[in-house]
């Protein structure tokens, strides 16, 4: 058969089944093969069938590939004679990635884009372009665009995206050019230059800018031609794996300039495109979606008809776009036998969750997380942040860097540093555009709309003495207004705070001076309920987008919607009691959405005075759906993940499904749904909480439906002798019994073997949260009945997210009647989507995230806090007299988790301690950064004394230890601690004070 620039897609097919792309073939098949496996499939006489064939994603892509790279071997005919395309950044990660085609192949096609740019009439005889694109450091944009647009008529100048741009504009003058070609950036900062120069218009006769990677803004494309008027703007579309594969004139498809799309014309001849559903692009699932039709957005599949040798077949390319006809423009300008076979892409941009532009390359998030991921980076939180340099209109690039290492260790930062640049592929031409910034804390990141959403949500505070921490138990109003971010169930955050202030605003005639955000209207109709029964003044808005959503597409407007409760300030207790301990309060990701889109919002109420309009048209979102869509898939992707976590390493009937899984706003909001099920669906039982239970877990069993809490706070075997009693005699209706392990701050843990042989003689329900413990350590499912969890800790790390979850033990007797429960309370959950994916990405780190932390504790309790003479007692499990109750249940690779307490003798000690620890501090813990808090000053100040009796002191401090370097951490607790050894020998310290008092005795 003679070389051909496309093929059939019947003889792609037939290679892509025999190539290691698609199969277990362990090398890409010879000449001979190939041409075997096209014959066979051209005597079936079948008409191939593509939308049968599975998607290609590329990390599965690239892990064959990096096998087919490596390997020598005469057989592998992936090393022959091939062209190497350097893909998503350079060097920094192992080696550069390729994505080989068959040199010859690769030839053909660029003759025939060559062509297709001159029958679009893109290139037309006589230009002459310049081309400032990529060369070198293993990458081919150059000789790409070159070669191409040569082939298509064109004389091109080779300047390299070296060229400064002072000599590109000398370039420009001395040949007469009238094309400029680059990547968006590169043409953006060479148009700026221009600017600069007087009297330069005249000189240059630029006519054509043709640009390709990320699109150009409004702003952008209105600098371009006030700077170089009169002149046409073109665009090339190409990935590295497919190769150019669209064109984008201005005299074919129509720029709306209120728009973000860009349409590109392509020939379904070199390329099919089809356009899936956006939950494809992560989905775990076997199942091959279906085709979206035109007009409808989602994620681009690509199929090469030029490539044969290594074929690409529905390649998820990471971009979002839909398909349409040609509009009328182009039927005009092309020729009649062309026009049957072109279509227009409309490219909306990048799925950020994989990759990002920059300086003309497409990087992949996965190769910088694989460096600032790396233990000995010591990187603990990260940033990418893409923004216009002002007057050029440049990107630049800036990455936010929270470190555990030393500020001093200034040549770990440059390796760093050079690692970085390596990838991104930083050189003299851009380093401008570049630059590296390290924070001292969470506070320091910002929200980028492109990378790593890392502190505008944030989940903690920074409280960094012991007089913050009392100011802010104490609800000091001074404090309060000093914090914009904190953790979310416990304090309100300033979109939510703004939120608010914008609905009186509205409201104008309103009495009711205090307003509460929720995202579900039942809660509000119930909390309204609540208070006037108590005889207090209430009323609900709601507020929702008045836009129409068409038949039989996704509710895109579901999450343009909240509820204002709005009540007098004498109800502020009532309400903050509902929002701490239930958690049914919006998110700060939500409450920011509907703040953005507040004027959108039109608002309802039984009271007239409340009805209000929208103040302006709903704006048009292209990328709600997407996020949406995408919030639904990773909702999916969480459960499957818990349920593979939660699974039992013992000889358990069933693996814990997906569908036994179920994901809440926050951990607390777990426990209360969990609590109110079980309750509810059991009138006039009693509930038992066995040993220290979270305060606002008590909370809730007491507010709820429940006849009587039963506690046993001390949680101790002749605890469980007592209530072993109470159940034969039967005193009480007992249904079920609550429990933690290891508990939140005195880190005991309970014999749950014994509590399960209970419940299961007396029938009873069994919940257990094991958030301090988490799924990597603690394995407890073949011993309760649910599993409730904090999803905010450690599973996400990142204190940038909430979020809970609650597991129904399939093995459990009571398994349908507890699926249902849940299910009902299930159906009025409201979970935000983009906190669900912050929440998915913030975890796929877990394992090896605990054991880092898990490892640094042992150490810094073995080697410095267990033996230092001014700490009384630490809490954790390895030195917990009950030690079996958690060893009996610890996984075999599990730890003793990143959570323990330090008891210090005095509460002068304690507070001198905190004072001069070094690390961050706030309400939080299971963070990937260490983190500090007196507990008892914080979530029980008015009920010091009484916790005494429970071995809860108030001079107690909780430290979460990080991902942080050992060193760096013990560094920072011995120097707390000298500080400490100083103060107790001071005159008048209270050391003084208990050591005479001692020795008088």
């Amino acid at each position: 058969m003679s070389p051909s620039p496309t093929y059939s897609l019947a003889d792609v097919l037939a290679v892509a089944q025999i190539h290691p792309f698609y199969c277990s073939t362990q090398y890409p098949p010879d000449d001979k093969t190939i041409q075997d496996a096209r014959e066979k499939a051209a005597s079936k006489y079948e008409r191939p069938d593509l939308k049968s064939w599975p998607l290609l994603r590329k990390a599965d892509l690239y892990t064959v590939i990096e096998r087919l790279i490596n390997d020598t071997d005469a057989r592998n005919t992936y090393r022959h004679n091939v062209y190497t395309s350097v893909t998503g950044g350079g060097g920094g990660v192992s080696k550069p990635l390729f994505f080989a085609t068959n040199a010859l192949e690769n030839r053909r096609h660029r003759a025939l884009f060559g062509d297709f740019l001159k029958k679009t009439g893109i290139i037309e005889r006589g230009d002459w372009v310049l081309s400032t694109h990529h060369g070198g450091s293993l990458y081919r944009s150059l000789d790409l665009t070159l070669e191409i647009l040569e082939n298509a008529g064109a004389s091109v100048l080779a300047a390299g995206h070296q060229c400064t741009p002072a000599t590109v504009v000398q370039i420009l003058q001395d040949f007469n050019v009238n094309v400029l070609a680059g990547d968006s950036s590169q043409i953006i900062s060479i148009v700026h230059h221009i600017s600069t120069i007087p009297d330069i218009k005249d000189k240059i006769k630029i006519r054509k800018v043709i640009y390709t990677s990320e699109g150009l803004s409004l702003i952008q494309r209105v600098q371009i031609y006030k700077v170089l008027a009169p002149v046409a703007i073109y665009s090339i579309l190409g990935s590295a794996e497919a190769g150019p594969y669209g064109a984008s004139s201005p005299f074919l498809v129509d720029f709306d300039p209120c728009s973000n799309h860009n349409d590109f014309v392509i020939d379904t001849r070199m390329t099919i495109i089809e356009v899936l559903p956006l939950s494809s692009a992560e989905s775990e699932s076997d199942e091959i979606p279906k085709v979206l039709s035109d007009g409808e957005t989602g994620v681009i599949a690509q199929t090469a008809l030029t490539r044969l040798r290594h074929p690409v077949i529905r390649y998820i390319t990471g971009d979002i776009g839909s398909l349409h006809p040609l509009p009328q423009k182009s039927v005009g300008r092309l020729a009649k036998h062309h026009v049957p076979h072109c279509r227009i892409l409309r490219l909306q941009g990048r799925d950020h969750r994989f990759s990002f532009m920059w300086d003309g390359c497409d990087f992949q998030f996965y190769k910088l997380n694989t460096i600032l991921s790396d233990p000995q980076s010591g990187v603990l939180l990260w940033q990418v942040i893409l923004d216009k340099m002002q007057p050029s209109q440049e990107i630049s690039l800036e990455i936010r860097l929270l470190s555990g290492q030393s500020s001093g260790d200034t040549a770990h930062f440059q390796t760093l540093l050079d690692r970085l640049k390596a990838c991104l592929d930083v050189n003299d031409s851009n380093e401008h555009k570049f630059k590296v910034t390290f924070v001292n804390d969470a506070l320091g990141f910002e929200l980028s709309g492109t990378g790593r959403k890392v502190i505008r949500f944030a989940v903690s505070s920074s409280l960094p003495t012991w007089q913050d921490v009392r100011d802010i138990a104490l609800a000091d109003r001074t404090m309060l207004d000093s914090i914009d971010y904190s953790y979310p169930r416990l304090f309100i955050c300033l979109p939510v705070r703004s939120l608010a202030k914008l609905v009186i605003e509205r409201l104008t005639s309103v009495d009711l001076p205090d307003c509460y955000i929720f995202p579900s209207s039942d809660d509000v109709d119930d909390y309204v309920a609540q208070l006037r029964h108590k005889n207090m003044a209430a009323e609900h808005v709601r507020f929702r987008s008045p836009a129409p959503q068409p038949v039989d597409s996704e509710n895109t407007t579901m999450y343009l919607a909240f509820s204002a409760l709005l009540v007098d300030s004498k109800s502020r207790a009532h309400v903050m009691d509902i929002w701490v301990n239930e958690g049914t309060g919006i998110t700060t990701r939500h409450a920011e959405y509907c703040l953005n889109h507040f004027d959108e919002l039109s608002s309802t109420s039984p009271l007239p005075q409340f009805n209000t309009p929208a103040a302006r048209v709903p704006s048009h979102d292209p990328y709600s759906a997407e996020w949406i869509y995408r919030g639904a898939s990773d909702l999916a992707g969480l459960q499957h993940y818990i349920a593979r976590l939660a699974t039992s390493e013992g000889p358990v009937e069933k693996a814990v499904m997906p569908e036994d899984v179920f994901i809440f706003p926050n951990g607390m909001n777990a426990i209360y749904n969990a609590s109110e099920a079980l309750a509810i669906n059991n009138p006039n039982t009693c509930v038992v909480t066995f040993g220290w239970i979270y305060p606002e877990a008590i909370t809730n069993l007491r507010r709820g439906q429940w006849a009587e809490v039963i506690p046993f706070r001390l949680g101790r075997e002749e605890d469980l002798d007592q209530l072993e009693q109470m159940l034969y005699r039967n005193e009480k209706q007992i249904y079920a019994v609550f429990c933690e392990l290891p508990s939140n701050i005195k880190l005991t843990s309970p014999n749950l073997k014994r509590i399960r042989d209970l419940a299961r003689e007396y029938d009873l329900v069994v919940v257990c949260d094991e958030t301090v413990g988490n799924f990597v350590n603690v394995d407890i499912l073949p011993y309760v009945d649910i599993i409730t969890t904090s999803l905010t800790k450690m599973f996400s790390g990142a204190a940038n997210v909430t979020g809970g979850s609650v597991i129904i033990n399939p093995n459990s007797r009571h398994y349908g009647k507890l699926l249902e429960s849940i299910k009902s309370r299930y159906e009025t959950v409201f979970c935000f989507p983009r906190d669900i994916s912050v929440l998915r990405q913030n975890s796929e780190n877990l394992v090896e995230r605990v054991q880092r932390a898990n490892r640094n504790t042992m150490k810094l309790l073995m080697n410095i806090l267990t033996t230092h003479h001014s700490i009384a007692r630490v809490n954790y499990p390895y030195y917990d007299p009950d030690f079996d109750n958690y060893d009996g249940v610890r996984r075999l690779n599990g730890g003793y988790g990143n959570v323990f307490s330090l008891v210090f003798r005095n509460q002068g000690t304690a507070e001198h301690f905190y004072d001069h620890l070094d690390v961050c501090k706030g309400p939080s813990f299971g963070t990937n950064f260490t983190i500090a808090i007196p507990f008892v000053q914080l979530s029980a100040y008015n009920e010091q004394e009484k916790l005494e009796k429970y071995g809860l002191p108030k001079h107690t401090v909780r430290i979460s230890v990080g991902l942080e370097d050992y060193k760096l951490i013990r560094a920072k607790l011995k120097e707390a601690l000298k500080e400490v050894e100083k103060f107790e020998v001071s005159p008048g310290s209270a050391y003084y004070a208990i050591r005479d008092q001692a020795i008088e005795e």
